[in-house]
Parts: C-alpha cells; structure tokens; sequence
C-alpha cells in the first residue's frame, strides 16, 4: 500500500504516466523514504468481534 502511494505521487508531477516512463530507483527509493520521515501508522488491533 506505501509503495502504491509512492508511485501514484508521481503521475501528478506530469500529464498520465509520462513522469512514471521517466523513473529512475534512487528517485523511488528516495521518494518511499521521504513518504517514511513524513508518517507515522499506529498498528490498529484487528478483532474478531462477537456474534450478536
């Protein structure tokens, strides 16, 4: 899910994919740990609940 919103925070620097043609990995790599230093996700507990 991180790495979609990574890539996806490309496609609005250029019209459609254009600027995603022009990747290179130290950009997205790069990128991945600026979005890292910007966030912060607390794990949210997944329960199973009970029946009513």
């Amino acid at each position: 899910m991180i790495y979609g919103s990574v890539m996806a925070s490309f496609n609005v620097e250029k019209f459609g994919t254009e600027r995603v043609d022009e990747l290179t990995y130290p950009e997205i790599n790069q990128r991945f740990k600026d979005f890292k230093a910007m966030t912060h996700f607390d794990d949210i507990p997944f329960e199973r609940t009970a029946s009513a």
